[in-house]
């Protein structure tokens, strides 16, 4: 029999499966998504979190704000984004899920890579994904 002491919650029994269960890309490949980040102890990543944070990366071109304390007009902007899958949303959020281990990189490293990208580069097929590999080279995931 287990003791008080040893029973968890129902929460914290989802997160634990969470953290344990490996996210996937389309391919098949680890998606990633459970090392420690800038977003904080305890925190798991899911391809929901993926979507507002490169949908927020799209509102960031234009818009000057706290990517760790976004305002909820950001946020709400970023859900408008992802319900109307306007465009180039869905090519920048495609190619960070298809990306293997790219969800274990920072907000910062999403938030910037979108930002910053080349004008128009999501019409060049195949040009997100190389984009992608060669601006990414974050090694502290916590501290970027």
């Amino acid at each position: 029999l287990a003791s008080a002491s040893d029973s968890i919650s129902v929460v914290d029994a989802v997160r634990q499966g969470l953290a344990t269960e490996k996210l996937r890309t389309p391919s098949g490949a680890i998606a990633g998504g459970v090392n420690q980040t800038d977003r904080g102890d305890g925190f798991v990543m899911t391809h929901d979190i993926l979507a507002l944070e490169v949908a927020m990366a799209l509102v960031a071109r234009t818009t000057s704000f706290d990517i760790y304390n976004p305002p909820g007009s950001i946020v709400n902007h970023a859900r408008e984004i992802i319900n109307t899958r306007e465009k180039p949303f869905p090519n920048w959020f495609e190619a960070w899920r298809s990306m293997p281990y790219g969800m274990d990189y920072s907000r910062a490293a999403v938030i910037y890579s979108v930002k910053c990208a080349p004008e128009n580069i999501e019409l060049r097929p195949g040009a997100l994904l190389g984009y992608l590999n060669s601006v990414l080279t974050e090694t502290d995931h916590q501290h970027p």
